[in-house]
């Protein structure tokens, strides 16, 4: 059990409905916002999409100054 998400971490996931559709709503919201590959993450403050482990740093700068990261 995943201290952070409260659900498995297996395949046992995709079989319950709520989360299919969570997951399907999440694609969704990201294909909005222009993600093509992972890791992405969408900075809200600025409207803007990282994309790329090396994007990483520039993350972590957005974070530390209070940026919020969904991703």
């Amino acid at each position: 059990m995943s201290p952070v998400l409260n659900f498995p971490l297996d395949e046992s996931v995709f079989s319950d409905v709520t989360h299919q559709a969570q997951l399907r709503a999440n694609t969704m919201e990201a294909f909005e916002h222009g993600a093509f590959g992972v890791p992405s993450f969408w900075v809200e403050e600025r409207k803007k999409l990282f994309w790329g482990q090396d994007r990483m740093h520039l993350l972590e700068a957005g974070k530390s100054s209070g940026v919020r990261l969904t991703s």
